[in-house]
């Protein structure tokens, strides 16, 4: 939880949270429960929705919605175990997921594309809307 909060000041600030905890908790071990009282995770809020432009199944709009999360959090902590706490997921969940996505980009990537075959006219390619 410490490692992923974005410190707005310098390693004093660290240094007071810290010992803060330590004094103010009583107790020999710190855990996250604890910390998220003192520090408590404040993301940037979203300035929009996620913008669907047409109907989908609801579940296929949820994973675009988990993939773009995962992607995010992939990019800014460049670690599994940062991005899972963040996501607030297990460490095993998170990197099943990461696979996943990784697996359908790599797949993606790779696919062949499909040419439509061009149609020829006498004089030339039929433009759409020709008659």
């Amino acid at each position: 939880m410490l490692c992923i909060y974005q410190w707005p000041g310098n390693v004093r600030d660290l240094e007071n949270t810290v010992e803060r905890l330590v004094i103010t908790s009583g107790i020999p071990d710190l855990d996250v429960a604890l910390v998220k009282e003192v520090l408590p995770f404040k993301g940037p809020k979203p300035t929009s929705l996620p913008v669907i432009d047409f109907l989908m199944p609801l579940q296929e709009a949820v994973e675009l919605v988990e993939e773009q999360l995962i992607n995010m959090a992939m990019e800014q902590y460049k670690s599994l175990k940062l991005a899972a706490k963040v996501l607030e997921v297990s460490q095993p969940t998170m990197s099943r997921k990461y696979k996943k996505l990784r697996n359908k980009i790599e797949e993606a990537r790779f696919s062949p594309v499909i040419e439509l075959p061009t149609t020829y006219r006498p004089y030339g390619l039929i433009e759409v809307g020709d008659s």
